[in-house]
């Protein structure tokens, strides 16, 4: 318990004091750029993750079909400037994957 609070105090603390004085701590043109960075290294890492995910994959028609609807799918998103809660977004795609996995389950019982 004395670990686990020692771990995750200063962390909250930090992120209730940068709370406090968000708006003036993001007008900072120096804070604005550095946002700006941080924004494209994210992108660069998930990025790479997905390339690396996509070069472990199966070779099979299951997840090739499945990684090209959802690449069409956040690319469309993503041009005509839709967006959805995050809360949304991951109900769905915990829902989609438990009923993929039970498809793909009950596919493999039947052997």
């Amino acid at each position: 318990l004395s670990a686990t609070l020692g771990v995750i105090v200063p962390s909250v603390v930090i992120i209730f004091i940068i709370s406090l004085f968000l708006d003036e701590f993001m007008a900072n043109k120096y804070v604005a750029y550095a946002f700006i960075g941080i924004k494209c290294a994210v992108a660069f890492l998930i990025l790479k993750a997905g390339i690396y995910m996509l070069a472990k994959m199966e070779q099979k028609i299951l997840p090739i079909c499945t990684f090209s609807v959802v690449l069409s799918v956040m690319l469309i998103m993503e041009l005509l400037s839709v967006s959805f809660s995050s809360i949304f977004l991951i109900i769905s795609g915990g829902i989609i994957g438990i009923a993929v996995y039970a498809i793909m389950g009950n596919r493999g019982s039947k052997k």
